[in-house]
């Protein structure tokens, strides 16, 4: 059973909150950080708990958030590129969930060279990160980027809306 899967049937096909879903995706991938479930891969860049190639799940605090309109607090980012001090990665949340799952999948087939829509990219920092980076297995990541997880909010800390993320260009 996949991941995407096991989060939706506790929902029990009742409707849930973003809050729900995060905090149930969390849980669930607890499960999956294991060395078995890491890609073998090893000439990818890494710095911290962070590797590059690979897709993640969690909560961020924007730490120089006046120079933002908004962020997501739950980021689903693909990491492009790691520095000492955090990572350029493809936030998925960006995009309209009807784009998500193409734009991860060619993800998958995108070998020394990717290409994502320029809203999807933002610089992180290791200090923004609350807690535990989770990462998402590579035959999960199409799935996964399509849950409600994502919490975008203003750099005072009002929430905004993810149809309006969308539409911004």
């Amino acid at each position: 059973m996949s991941i995407a899967s096991i989060v939706k049937s506790e929902a029990g096909g009742k409707n849930r909150s973003r809050d729900w879903y995060r905090g149930t995706l969390a849980k669930v991938l607890q499960n999956y950080q294991g060395p078995e479930y890491d890609d073998p891969d090893n000439d990818r860049d890494q710095y911290g708990p962070a590797e590059g190639g690979e897709l993640y799940f969690f909560n961020y605090i924007a730490t120089k958030p006046n120079r933002l309109k908004y962020y997501d607090q739950f980021p689903v980012t693909y990491i492009i590129n790691t520095f000492p001090d955090g990572f350029l990665g493809a936030n998925l949340h960006y995009l309209e969930p009807k784009l998500r799952k193409g734009v991860a999948l060619s993800l998958l087939n995108s070998g020394d060279g990717v290409i994502v829509p320029n809203k999807t990219l933002h610089r992180y920092y290791f200090g923004g990160i609350q807690g535990n980076i989770m990462r998402v297995p590579e035959a999960e990541m199409a799935e996964v980027s399509l849950l409600p997880t994502e919490k975008f909010v203003t750099s005072n800390g009002v929430d905004y809306p993810s149809y309006r993320v969308w539409r911004d260009k």
